[in-house]
């Protein structure tokens, strides 16, 4: 079959689209649903979620998993993020993820984490590229051919010019739908600018139209707005761009509307942290939460932000939010109705 009839919502993305960067942490459900109610990507993927984690359901930590996972249906079309190494794992979470309701899968095979590619999943990957084809063909097989899957990887493990033509133009032989491209090798991790070359595109596009053309090509890294985002795409001629750092503290980024005020940063901050201690809380910790809390503060107000730091669970959170509004005279919805249930 070819990847065209496989690529299910992937035929529907606008040219140049964009969408949000997996991130460990970072774009839990919490967050994810804050950023599609204030103005959602084109397309969403998950926080990366162990394979094998995800088959031991007596496990200790499955359940945090499986919040990962979560999501409401106006985060859509939205893509669940998994990395591991072993087959059988992959052949049995994919259908997992197709229960779920999922709009596709994607394989992490970037992470540059020392635990991740020490154990041979993620970027540790591109020095197993028989294996890293066989888990693409492994979960479109466990797809019926028709469920979408993608790829997230890097650029090389340590040499762009000696790694990456064989590394993407076996990763491509596949024919996974979508391929985002942190555009750093694994070495590099985020210590040096993100690699928006004109001759790595060039090279990269021309194996995309020899071995598998109806895949889309993504690049990521380093990219601080939207707008840079779409110069990017017509620039490199790409299908899209995934952004990733810059959504944090700002998770109105994908919105076309003025960017809020203190007032709507205030009540955006009460709202995350609502649903948080709704949704997370029995399985993350305050820090999680915090580091957003503190990135709000960050567009309007230094000396708040480093309140905010100080602080150590959800109580002295409301009680410095509290203290915020008062100072600046600031009254939000969360003053005059219910609190939602989200």
């Amino acid at each position: 079959m070819s990847v065209l009839a496989r690529r299910g919502f992937w035929n529907n993305v606008p040219r140049q689209f964009l969408a949000l960067a997996p991130m460990y942490d970072v774009t839990d459900c919490a967050y994810r649903r804050i950023i599609a109610q204030l103005g959602k990507p084109d397309v969403t993927y998950t926080e990366f979620v162990s394979s094998d984690g995800l088959l031991l359901p007596q496990q200790k930590g499955f359940h945090r998993l499986m919040l990962s996972l979560k999501y409401v249906p106006e985060e859509r079309p939205i893509v669940a993020q998994i990395f591991g190494k072993d087959l059988a794992k992959f052949r049995d979470v994919v259908p997992m993820i197709m229960e779920l309701g999922f709009d596709g899968v994607d394989i992490n095979m970037g992470c540059p984490e020392r635990s991740v590619v020490a154990s041979g999943a993620g970027s540790g990957l591109i020095h197993n590229i028989d294996l890293a084809q066989q888990i693409i063909q492994t979960c479109i097989d466990a797809g019926k051919g028709t469920f979408p899957v993608s790829v997230k990887t890097r650029i090389g493990y340590k040499c762009i010019k000696t790694e990456m033509e064989p590394w993407i133009g076996a990763l491509l032989d596949v024919k996974p739908d979508a391929m985002a491209l942190h555009l750093r090798t694994k070495v590099e991790m985020s210590k040096v600018d993100a690699h928006w070359d004109p001759e790595i595109f060039s090279k990269v596009l021309k194996l995309r139209d020899e071995k598998s053309p109806g895949t889309l090509i993504m690049g990521n890294g380093d990219v601080k707005s939207t707008a840079e985002a779409k110069e990017k795409a017509e620039k490199f001629n790409i299908d899209g761009v995934m952004l990733g750092r810059a959504i944090f503290g700002k998770p109105w980024l994908f919105s076309d509307a003025p960017d809020p005020t203190p007032t709507e940063i205030v009540e955006i901050m009460e709202r995350h942290l609502d649903i948080f201690e709704l949704e997370l809380l029995e399985a993350k910790t305050y820090f999680n939460v915090k580091k957003h809390l503190r990135a709000y503060l960050d567009s309007f107000n230094k000396q708040y932000r480093a309140e905010m730091m100080l602080t150590n669970n959800i109580d002295d959170a409301r009680q410095l939010i509290h203290k915020i509004k008062g100072e600046m005279g600031i009254t939000t919805k969360r003053d005059t109705q219910e609190i939602p249930k989200f």
